[in-house]
């Protein structure tokens, strides 16, 4: 059975067997955790490429 978040169905059950109940509100949930996560992600990401940009430009002028 699909493990879908959008399950429109009467009596949507999961893989263990419990009811799953999706409502709006827990979607709504989801959705923003995700994008919390998303925008942690990109933060760190900014963050590497600052980071590496820093490092070669350091070790070019240190090799000179």
């Amino acid at each position: 059975m699909q493990d879908d978040v959008l399950n429109t169905q009467t009596n949507p059950v999961d893989q263990k067997g419990y009811l799953k109940i999706c409502t709006k509100a827990e979607i709504e949930k989801k959705k923003k955790r995700l994008s919390m996560f998303q925008s942690l992600f990109n933060i760190y990401a900014i963050l590497l490429a600052i980071f590496l940009v820093f490092f070669f430009i350091s070790s070019f002028l240190w090799n000179q």
